[in-house]
């Protein structure tokens, strides 16, 4: 994600990636990934596919044990702030192959795959460096109608839709678990805010009491029925 603009990075640098509500909510869906992961293997090999600055390696290494761990990255600006964290990574051109020593068995690719132009290509070689069995997580903005210039000024290529994520997947060797959108509760806003508004919106500051409650409302979704909207998809695959 070596496209990324100074703007981009100097952003990056300021997000707060333990307490800021949007990722405190995705981390608790990454929670449940490797909890699923665990069923099937009790040693845990993590390797994050565009780990940017490192917030989620530092959140699940708190919160689980794993017996290797790697961040991935093709951005030395924000390698560069990983290993301040004193973070195990390294650069990759995620147009070439994954040489690693070890052979990962649980793969994180966190809104990485819309800042690649051969989407395919990168989780085709995750699967040739992965024995079956493995898992891969994914998270991507959703519907291409929300296309906006926040994502153009963002370097996204595109968003997606629950069938481009498996075409993609199921030709490459991987098998979908599980689907869904998250974020339902920020669809109408986001709407409202990128295609009626055509606004360009940053990442927006919140009070603590907001920053609470939006916490609260995505932990609660993880409860209720599926919805066919959301801001995210979530996707977690295992090699066949």
């Amino acid at each position: 994600m070596d496209h990324l603009s100074s703007d981009n990075v100097s952003e990056i640098e300021g997000w707060d990636q333990e307490n800021y509500w949007w990722y405190v909510v995705r981390n608790l869906w990454l929670d449940g990934a490797v909890r699923e992961a665990r069923t099937r293997h009790a040693s845990l090999k993590l390797v994050d596919v565009g780990c940017g600055p490192g917030g989620v390696l530092q959140s699940m290494c708190r919160r689980h044990k794993f017996d290797f761990v790697l961040g991935l990255d093709g951005d030395e600006r924000l390698l560069k702030l990983a290993r301040e964290k004193n973070l195990p990574v390294r650069r990759h051109d995620f147009d070439q192959d994954f040489e690693l020593d070890e052979r990962p068995n649980l793969w994180f690719c966190l809104d990485m795959l819309e800042h690649v132009e051969d989407d395919a290509g990168v989780v085709k070689n995750i699967r040739k460096a992965s024995d079956p069995g493995a898992f891969l997580t994914i998270t991507v903005p959703a519907h291409p109608f929300l296309y906006s210039p926040w994502d153009r000024d963002s370097g996204h290529y595109r968003r997606y839709t629950r069938a481009r994520l498996r075409r993609i997947l199921t030709p490459n060797g991987w098998r979908i678990r599980r689907m869904f959108h998250f974020f339902s509760f920020l669809a109408p806003i986001a709407f409202v805010s990128r295609v009626i508004a055509r606004g360009e919106p940053k990442v927006p500051q919140v009070s603590p009491t907001l920053n609470g409650l939006l916490i609260a409302a995505g932990s609660l979704e993880r409860y209720l029925p599926a919805l066919p909207m959301g801001t995210s998809l979530f996707c977690l695959a295992e090699a066949v």
